[in-house]
């Protein structure tokens, strides 16, 4: 859900925490899932919403 936003994240499992990427090179660490959500959507400037047509589009 993170791609269409230019975000990535990933549990590398060297640190804990989980890495969080955008495609501008910038890198954070979030201690847990609650906190990416809330990181991401301070990035992107508005809310991430799970049932955006986006995301449900079967096309």
């Amino acid at each position: 859900m993170l791609r269409p936003y230019g975000l990535t994240a990933h549990d590398g499992g060297m640190v804990p925490g989980i890495q969080m990427d955008s495609l501008s090179g910038n890198q954070t660490i979030v201690p847990d899932l609650g906190a990416l959500w809330a990181e991401a959507e301070r990035l992107i400037g508005h809310p991430i919403d799970p049932l955006d047509p986006a995301f449900l589009n079967d096309d």
